[in-house]
């Protein structure tokens, strides 16, 4: 890959991050949830890990979906920030 592009890469990927932090720090649950912390006397800080996957359009393999699996650590994560999954999905849908 090209310098170039790997800074334009570069600023995509930077500019997805704080579009990401822009909507976690606007979701009314979340605050909720961390002001629930702190009303027992704790202060929280919410660290997220953003992981994505970037490739070539043309390396792209069509005929199978992108699928993320929550693990343990996920939905433990997400329910003690009260942030419910989808029911209605199950993890192996494909």
């Amino acid at each position: 890959m090209e310098p170039k592009e790997n800074e334009r890469l570069r600023d995509l990927v930077k500019e997805l991050v704080s579009i990401i932090n822009s909507v976690f720090s606007e979701s009314k649950e979340i605050k909720n949830a961390l002001r629930d912390f702190e009303d027992e006397g704790y202060h929280a800080d919410l660290i997220l890990a953003s992981i994505a996957k970037i490739s070539p359009k043309d390396k792209i393999d069509k005929e199978k979906p992108l699928v993320y699996e929550f693990n343990n650590f996920d939905e433990a994560f997400l329910k003690a920030l009260k942030i419910r999954l989808d029911p209605g999905k199950n993890k192996e849908q494909e």
